[in-house]
């Protein structure tokens, strides 16, 4: 699906996954949805198939700011939403972050083919960068997306690879090489304190559906992004068989999950100025 801005004034963009990533004088947001266990992985090792989405949406001007990108890995209701109050919701988060301090050691290899496969579809999705892009990596966990950027040579102004888990972040510095052009910092998505219009391209892969508060985050990438700036975003889509899964996942993980349809991220984007450009699903049966 495709939605045009309503007019000719600066758009936003989001992207998740394989979304299109040019320099316009419009703001694009890609949104990708992914039908994926990778949790279920990690924990049980289990296989299981899984379904993708990907949506490519530019911002909405007529819009009001408030919305969601369409995701099935990655929505919060405004529902449940209200119903966490901030304490719980940094205690929810820190659950999430404590969970992955334990596991950074062994995160890459124990989720080898889903990253690979995620991260592959997210570059294809982000396309071309350019050498004044100013990027961030929202959830950059142990630094891959920033490695394959790298290995890439895909150009950019300068890189922050963010994560509120020190473990991941450690992994990431120790795997990243010492660039001038790459920072580090360490905050939570619902909670960043970089500057209005600081970044051309946010990036969040397969972290979305961990957000205890998604809306603020939508409203922090809104503010962040620069004129013409895109957001991708690649996470779970929470439709067909995948619904079984996420439950298990959601049941038995000590992290906080909170997985969306595509149709929820269809009906929030819009609210938080974002018109959606593309949207895409695809299934894998592996996870691991």
């Amino acid at each position: 699906m495709n939605f045009s801005p309503n007019n000719d004034s600066p758009t936003k963009e989001i992207s998740a996954n394989r979304f299109l990533t040019r320099n316009s004088p419009l703001k694009r947001a890609h949104s990708g949805d992914e039908y994926f266990a990778d949790r279920t992985t990690i924990t049980t090792r289990a296989h299981t198939t899984s379904t993708h989405n990907h949506i490519h949406t530019t911002p909405n001007p007529n819009s009001n700011p408030n919305s969601n990108p369409n995701h099935n890995h990655t929505t919060h209701t405004a529902t449940q939403n209200l119903t966490l109050d901030f304490e719980e919701q940094m205690e929810l988060s820190d659950k999430t972050i404590h969970f992955y301090n334990r596991l950074s050691p062994y995160y890459d290899r124990g989720y080898r083919s889903y990253l690979s496969h995620t991260h592959d579809k997210f570059i294809e999705m982000l396309g071309d960068t350019h050498p004044e892009d100013r990027i961030l990596d929202l959830s950059a966990g142990t630094g891959i997306l920033a490695e394959r950027l790298i290995q890439e040579r895909k150009p950019f102004a300068h890189l922050t690879v963010n994560d509120p888990s020190l473990g991941m972040l450690n992994s990431a510095m120790t795997k990243l090489p010492s660039r001038s052009d790459l920072t580090y910092t360490q905050h939570k998505a619902e909670e960043l304190p970089f500057h209005q219009g600081q970044f051309d391209i946010i990036c969040s892969l397969n972290s979305f559906h961990y957000y205890t508060d998604q809306e603020a985050v939508l409203r922090n990438v809104s503010q962040l992004l620069s004129p013409g700036g895109r957001f991708l975003l690649l996470d779970w889509n929470l439709q067909g068989f995948f619904r079984i899964p996420n439950r298990i996942i959601k049941t038995f993980s000590p992290e906080y999950i909170d997985t969306k349809p595509v149709t929820y991220h269809e009906e929030m984007l819009p609210r938080h100025g974002f018109s959606i450009r593309h949207c895409e699903t695809w299934t894998r049966r592996y996870w691991n």
